[in-house]
C-alpha cells in the first residue's frame, strides 16, 4: 500500500467498512478489509516492496 494513512482519513467521511464504495482505489478496499475484520494490516505491504520483493505466494 502506497499510503495507509491517507484512505483511513478518507474512510472517516464515509459509512465505516464501505468507502470503496465511494472511493474505487484499491487502497480504500484493503482499508475496508481491514475495518470488516477481513484483514489485518500485518498482510499489507509497501508498494516498492511488493514490487522489488514478491511475496512467495504472489509467484503461485
Amino acid at each position: 500500500m502506497d499510503n495507509a494513512g491517507m484512505y483511513h482519513a478518507w474512510a472517516e467521511g464515509t459509512e465505516p467498512g464501505k468507502s470503496h464504495n465511494h472511493l474505487s482505489i484499491i487502497g480504500c478496499k484493503f482499508n475496508d478489509r481491514i475495518h470488516n475484520g477481513q484483514m489485518d494490516t500485518s498482510e499489507l505491504r509497501g508498494m516498492g516492496l511488493a514490487l522489488k520483493h514478491p511475496a512467495p505466494e504472489d509467484s503461485r
